[in-house]
């Protein structure tokens, strides 16, 4: 999950918000190459392809690749706020069900008072490992102790966030 919270979208927001959603796919491709990945970007933000949140579809690593970038235009219209996503996903599903080590990625750039004292939980039903991101500066995610900070959205970046993973994973 990418969170891309804005009051405005204008080309160099849109130019910076493209740089994590690439950083995303690499984490996600660093990923595969380490092990057997099947995934989604749900970047939460702004999604005209995932308007409810609430059934995530399990892509294998090639349909993953082939998610382009999600934002359809240039206005303000958030679709998700950080406020609402703790209690969306208490009530996310993968389809079809996932079996295996399920895990969420949660990359945010956003200040901590955008989350309106809400906060992401280190687990969920559908997502039993969650692990925090820290990109553009933000300094911390409330509810997850221990996020990495990926300060140059990099390869060893991308490498550092799955290592981390693969180190809590049940």
């Amino acid at each position: 999950m990418v969170d891309m919270q804005s009051s405005g979208i204008d080309q160099n927001a849109i130019a910076t918000y493209q740089t994590y959603f690439n950083f995303a796919k690499l984490i996600g491709t660093t990923l595969n190459d380490q092990s057997y990945f099947t995934g989604f970007i749900d970047n939460f933000g702004y999604s005209g392809q995932l308007s409810n949140r609430k059934n995530y579809t399990v892509l294998n690593f090639i349909n993953f690749e082939t998610i382009g970038f999600p934002i359809d235009g240039t206005d303000d219209d958030i679709d998700l706020n950080l406020d609402e996503v703790d209690d969306t996903l208490k009530m996310a599903k993968w389809n079809p069900e996932a079996d295996d080590n399920t895990c969420m990625i949660f990359i945010s750039a956003a200040p901590e008072a955008m989350y309106n004292n809400t906060s992401i939980g280190l687990s969920y039903a559908s997502f039993k490992t969650v692990l925090g991101v820290l990109v553009g500066g933000a300094t911390s995610i409330p509810g997850l102790t221990d996020p990495l900070t990926a300060t140059t959205l990099s390869t060893a970046d991308a490498e550092s966030v799955v290592q981390k993973l693969l180190e809590i994973l049940p």
